[in-house]
């Protein structure tokens, strides 16, 4: 696998996430925007979705991967004003996790290398973070 810049890998990671997530039934378009890369929608549903991209890193312990989740130059944990779907993209196995702002708990995600061999990752985690974000915008509609 050919090494790129960060700003190259990125632009890969984004366009790989669009594949996958239009793969999933949804549609896409880029949107460069602080802490939004993408927005993914479906009939009248808007997703704002954060992309990170990780190559194997041989320096972490079983040759994992890391994703810096910080945002900003003071790197403060995401918020649901950030985006709303963060999308951890491995490039070593071009696959796709998806998580739901509000279940990120650190600055730094760090999986191993078989946390990505699992086949149904994508579908399941997705499914998982659209339902998260669907509960999230049913309860804030009560509210006003």
């Amino acid at each position: 696998m050919a090494l790129h810049s960060s700003s190259k890998a990125g632009r890969i990671a984004e366009f790989f996430a669009c594949g996958v997530i239009e793969d999933l039934g949804w549609q896409t378009s880029l949107c460069q925007q602080d802490g939004v890369d993408l927005i993914a929608f479906k009939e009248n549903e808007y997703i704002r979705v954060q992309v990170k991209g990780s190559n194997i890193k041989r320096s972490l312990r079983n040759n994992g991967l890391q994703f810096i989740m910080g945002m900003g130059t003071k790197k403060r944990m995401p918020t649901p004003q950030d985006f709303d779907i963060a999308c951890m993209v491995s490039t070593y196995h071009r696959r796709c996790w998806f998580v739901h702002v509000c279940n990120i708990q650190r600055k730094s995600i760090r999986r191993p290398k078989s946390f990505y061999e699992n086949t149904e990752l994508e579908y399941e985690s997705w499914e998982k973070a659209v339902d998260i974000f669907r509960e999230i915008k049913r309860n804030d509609r009560g509210k006003f």
